[in-house]
């Protein structure tokens, strides 16, 4: 059995050259392409010649990150969204409709690792999604504060994607369901799943 503490996380960067096949993709969480972290007890195991990723366990999205999160206004240009914090809820099901994987992307204003790194994954986003919506990002916060230079807002003005209200403690049950100690960091994640 799956430890839902341990999803299934692949490379970000094998993504589009996989045609955005899970099967296909042989790099799941720690170790060389050649080897799988049992999910149990996280011993590296290796994949037998041709052997694809086990089948994710059933579950829905809304599961792990419930009905409702915020995103930019649809009033906003491409280029507005990345730059203000105007925001309106959604449902996460029509946001993730015709994505194979959401990414949860853990980082924090206060952190000049994520910073460089946000921009890296904005190109991604962005290159992936260019014909057609493949992947969706969820930003997970680890900022103390909401307002202010440094904040939340200004952190996530500058973010195309989706987020929870800084109020809400899904930011903290994920990142307490994943073990999540340092950023930046993203989990790819099944977009019917959940896993």
């Amino acid at each position: 059995p799956q430890n839902p503490k341990t999803p299934y996380i692949w490379s970000i960067f094998n993504l589009k050259n996989s045609n955005m096949e899970p099967a296909k993709l042989k790099i799941p969480i720690q170790g060389s392409p050649e080897m799988l972290n049992e999910p149990m007890t996280g011993i590296p195991v290796p994949l037998e010649p041709n052997s694809s990723i086990p089948p994710l366990p059933e579950g829905h999205l809304e599961d792990l990150l419930g009905s409702k999160v915020l995103k930019k206004r649809s009033t906003l240009t491409d280029k507005e969204k990345e730059t203000r914090y105007s925001v309106e809820e959604c449902d996460i099901s029509f946001e993730t409709t015709g994505c194979k994987f959401v990414l949860l992307f853990y980082s924090a204003s206060w952190c000049y690792p994520c910073q460089e790194f946000m921009q890296v994954l904005k190109d991604f986003y962005n290159e992936v999604n260019i014909d057609s919506k493949q992947i969706e990002v969820v930003f997970i916060t680890s900022d103390n504060e909401e307002m202010g230079p440094g904040g939340f807002r200004e952190h996530y003005a500058q973010m195309p994607w989706l987020t929870f209200p800084f109020s809400s403690k899904k930011h903290d049950e994920l990142k307490e369901k994943f073990d999540i100690i340092g950023i930046p960091m993203v989990l790819v994640c099944d977009a019917e799943s959940g896993f």
